[in-house]
C-alpha cells in the first residue's frame, strides 16, 4: 500500500482539487468534508453516500478518524489527551468546562515551545518541530470525538501558533468553514507570546478570531527573564496588536498575565500594566500559576491575587481573575508530554491512527 496522507491536512478546495485529479466532480470533496468534519467519520466505510471504488480509494491514499490517546487524565471541569503522532513525537490537547452548558477545546500548534517561559511545561526541553494542518486538526478531532463537543477552540496548547502560520492558517479556514466545523471565528482565539510580524499576517490573511497575548509582565527586562524566546520588544508587539484591533472594528485584544508569587504580583506590576493596557481597548486576564514540579515558580495566595487585582480596577483597567482548571491532572502546556518522555516506551504503540 502507497504511503497515506492525512485528510484532516486539506482545506475543502484542496481536497476538492486532490478529487478533480481523480476525475471526481465537485460535489463529492463537499460530500468527504462534511463525513470527516462534520460528521467525525472514523473510516472512509462510513460514507455511504459515495460509490464503493471511491471510499476504496479513499482509504488508499489518506487516513482519517481520531488518534488512539497514549493516555488521558481528567477531572470535574477538564480532559487532557496526550496523542501519539506518526514520527514518534506525542501532543497534548484539552477539552475544558466554560460554562454549564459550554466547553472549549484547547490544541497545541508545535511540539515542545521555543518561547521557554519559565514557569511552563512545555518549552523547557526547546522546540521539536512544528505541528502539520493535519495533526493541528487531528487534536480537535479526537478530542470532539472522544470527550464530547465544544462551542470554542483556542490555540493555547503547546507552542507558538504564529511562528507556524503555515500549518495554522489552513486550520482555521477548515475550523471555521460552514460545510465543516462551522465555528464562527469569534468563537476560536488564537493565542501569541507576542510575533509582531505574525499577528501582522493573521491580521491580514486570516479569518477575524479573537487574539490573546500572553504578557506575563509590563516591562521588556522582566518579560525577556520570564520569556526567554521572545523575539520583539513591547512597543512592536503592542503596535502590532493595535493594527490588530482596529482592522477588525475596534475589537479589544485579550492580555494573559500569568501571576507568579514575589515576581510580577507587587504594586509597581499593577502600575506598569495600568500605563501600557489603560489608553488600549483591552482584557486582561489574570491567570494564577499552576505550579510544575522543578521550577521555582509559586502561585500568589489567594487574598494577594485579589488584592492585585483590586489595584487593576482601581486604574479602571478591564481585568478579570481567573479559575485555575485542570491543576490535579497537570493541565498546564506541556506537563504530560514530558511525565510520558520520562517512562519507557510502550510497546506495540505504532504512532498511528487508531
Amino acid at each position: 500500500m502507497p504511503d497515506r496522507h492525512d485528510l484532516y491536512d486539506m482545506t475543502r478546495e484542496a481536497l476538492a482539487a486532490w478529487l478533480a485529479d481523480r476525475g471526481q466532480p465537485r460535489f463529492r470533496a463537499d460530500q468527504v468534508f462534511q463525513w470527516a468534519h462534520a460528521r467525525l467519520a472514523r473510516s472512509f466505510v462510513e460514507m455511504t453516500n459515495l460509490p464503493v471504488a471511491l471510499r476504496e480509494e479513499l482509504g488508499e491514499h489518506l487516513r482519517i478518524g481520531p488518534l488512539e490517546p497514549l493516555s488521558a487524565s481528567a477531572v470535574e471541569d477538564s480532559t487532557k489527551l496526550l496523542l501519539p503522532l506518526a514520527d514518534g513525537e506525542t501532543v497534548e490537547c484539552v477539552r475544558m468546562l466554560t460554562g454549564p452548558d459550554t466547553a472549549s477545546l484547547c490544541v497545541s500548534s508545535q511540539v515542545g515551545c521555543a518561547i521557554r517561559c519559565g514557569f511552563c511545561a512545555s518549552g523547557r526541553d526547546g522546540l521539536v518541530r512544528n505541528l502539520s494542518t493535519g495533526e493541528i486538526m487531528a487534536q480537535a478531532v479526537s478530542l470532539r470525538a472522544l470527550v464530547g463537543p465544544a462551542r470554542n477552540l483556542v490555540f493555547m496548547g503547546m507552542g507558538e501558533p504564529l511562528y507556524n502560520l503555515n500549518a495554522v492558517l489552513p486550520s482555521l479556514a477548515i475550523l471555521t468553514d460552514k460545510q465543516g466545523w462551522g465555528l464562527s471565528p469569534q468563537r476560536i482565539t488564537v493565542a501569541t507570546s507576542g510575533a509582531a510580524r505574525g499577528i501582522r499576517r493573521l491580521t491580514a490573511e486570516g479569518p477575524p478570531v479573537e487574539l490573546a497575548l500572553s504578557l506575563n509582565a509590563p516591562t521588556d527586562a522582566l518579560r525577556r527573564e520570564l520569556m526567554p524566546g521572545v523575539r520583539d520588544s513591547l512597543e512592536e508587539v503592542l503596535a502590532a496588536c493595535d493594527e490588530f484591533s482596529a482592522r477588525h472594528a475596534g475589537r479589544p485584544v485579550t492580555f494573559a498575565y500569568v501571576l507568579l508569587r514575589g515576581v510580577n504580583d507587587q504594586p509597581d506590576h499593577a502600575r506598569g500594566l495600568e500605563q501600557l493596557l489603560r489608553r488600549r481597548r483591552h482584557h486582561l486576564n489574570l491567570i494564577p500559576c499552576n505550579e510544575v514540579e522543578g521550577l521555582p515558580f509559586r502561585r500568589p495566595s489567594k487574598p494577594e491575587m485579589e488584592a492585585f487585582t483590586r489595584r487593576l480596577e482601581g486604574a479602571q483597567l478591564n481585568v478579570t481573575l481567573r479559575r485555575s482548571r485542570g491543576q490535579s491532572i497537570n493541565a498546564a502546556c506541556g506537563q504530560l508530554r514530558r511525565a510520558q518522555s520520562d517512562r519507557p516506551p510502550r510497546s506495540g504503540c505504532s504512532g498511528g491512527r487508531g
